[in-house]
């Protein structure tokens, strides 16, 4: 046998509710107590999606982070580049052409050979948190 629950509503929601149940056909019975179930039981995927929101978030931060990184080194090479490299004479610009393109083929040659081996310029830079993911989660659960 159903119990008789009384509660009070905002207006706002009351007439949310209302509405809401006049246009579906549906009890507002119903609704409160297929409402109050689904708060109840957890049966939405409200947590699971702040767990996956939350993860996307930590991964664009680091993103975030590996490319200030990245751009902060790109400046500092560029800046010590134009501070030690003397300006090419004209007569010497061929070969000095044809010796820059050799040296760039091997800086992408060690870039890949660096890549494929899974080692990464910003992991030298950056410790990432001392905690996992699955130690985060859990702590997440635990709080109220």
């Amino acid at each position: 046998m159903n119990k008789k629950f009384q509660t009070y509503l905002d207006p706002k929601l009351d007439k949310n509710l209302r509405q809401y149940c006049a246009k579906s056909g549906k009890s507002i019975s119903s609704v409160t107590n297929a409402a109050i179930r689904a708060y109840l039981d957890e049966t939405t995927d409200t947590k699971l999606l702040f767990r996956r929101l939350d993860k996307h978030t930590r991964a664009l931060a680091k993103a975030n982070r590996d490319i200030q990184l990245m751009a902060e080194a790109l400046s500092v090479f560029v800046k010590l580049w134009f501070a030690h490299t003397p300006r090419i004479p004209d007569n010497d610009k061929e070969n000095a052409q044809r010796y820059a393109a050799q040296r760039y083929e091997q800086f992408c040659d060690y870039v890949a050979t660096q890549i494929s081996g899974g080692h990464y310029f910003v992991d030298d830079l950056v410790q990432d948190s001392p905690i996992s993911e699955d130690e985060l989660d859990a702590a997440r659960e635990d709080k109220p």
